[in-house]
């Protein structure tokens, strides 16, 4: 990829904000009909409990997939990185 050309960004976190990196895994578990659990699903649920503990957002994410998929076994691996800034 000698012709890729490296794109300089930033963003401005402020205190409270939440980063979020996860596997693809995660918004494609699919349920019995097929549909995939999505990025939207799993952002809403992020914002929706912003402001609670971290490890408290990963349970409730993981219950939802798991309550999603339930009937189909775990399609890809699934992780899930949450961080706050202070």
């Amino acid at each position: 990829m000698k012709d890729a050309v490296p794109v300089k960004s930033g963003i401005k976190l402020e205190k409270g904000d939440i980063i979020i990196s996860y596997t693809d895994g995660i918004p494609e578990q699919c349920n019995m009909s097929n549909e995939s659990f999505g990025e939207q699903k799993l952002l809403s649920l992020v914002m929706k409990y912003r402001n609670s503990d971290l490890n408290q957002i990963q349970g409730i994410i993981a219950d939802e997939v798991n309550s999603w998929r339930i009937g189909n076994a775990q399609g890809d691996d699934m992780s899930l990185l949450l961080l706050r800034v202070k």
